[in-house]
């Protein structure tokens, strides 16, 4: 379960733990630093979709989340990896995997 904090541009996840059924691990990313939003009011968007990234050492999620912001014009894809086991840890931090214009620059 991820969300976008759309007041400080935040994006916060967690995975609900299916043995004890709490959240047991979280994720935290400031994408509002990411698309470089000094203005007030920016306007984002949020979108999942599944995917099978490889990385050596760690094990990638099985799913990317897109944020649009519409002032840029710009659309992000960031990637997690999901620790082993289901102990708590700290809250791992988001990767941004690449972005794309939808909109030119003006």
């Amino acid at each position: 379960m991820f969300v976008l904090d759309t007041l400080t541009g935040v994006l916060r996840g967690a995975r609900l733990n299916n043995q004890t059924g709490t959240f047991t691990q979280h994720w935290v990313h400031n994408v509002a630093a990411d698309f470089q939003v000094t203005f007030k009011n920016p306007e984002f968007d949020i979108s999942v979709g599944t995917a099978q990234l490889t990385a050596a050492g760690s094990q990638p999620a099985r799913g990317v989340i897109y944020i649009g912001e519409k002032t840029t014009g710009v659309v992000a894809a960031y990637g997690f990896r999901v620790p082993r086991g289901n102990g708590n840890v700290a809250p791992l931090e988001l990767i941004r995997l690449s972005n794309f214009r939808f909109r030119p620059q003006v």
